[in-house]
């Protein structure tokens, strides 16, 4: 398991750095946080995206995945970058409250 986390972790970065440099520059912000965090460290030269580490729980209620999900919704919230998790571009928050579609296909598990 540990392995298919670093090669997704390695992946995703690779994609997510490449997509904003692409892209406008109000999004250029993220760059220089990635940046800055790489800088941090010595055996990263350019950007670092994820967190070192994973840390895996089973969400094996529906307590523990609502609990989960709530988390990730109010992420945004909590980093002022929106005032409500479904104002937040990316969230799936609103598939969740408002039952409108968000810019991402989810699938729900029942």
């Amino acid at each position: 398991m540990g392995e298919i986390i670093r090669d997704f972790k390695k992946f995703t970065s690779k994609e997510i750095i490449k997509k904003l440099i692409s892209l406008d520059s109000i999004y250029k912000s993220f760059l220089k946080v990635f940046q800055n965090k790489a800088s941090l460290i010595n055996r990263n030269k350019n950007f670092k995206v994820w967190q070192d580490g994973s840390h895996p729980i089973l969400l094996d209620t529906n307590f523990l995945l609502d609990q989960k999900v709530e988390y990730i919704h109010n992420n945004p919230v909590k980093a002022e970058l929106s005032e409500s998790p479904e104002q937040y571009e990316w969230s799936s928050a609103r598939d969740y409250f408002l039952e409108t579609k968000g810019p991402i296909e989810l699938e729900f598990i029942t």
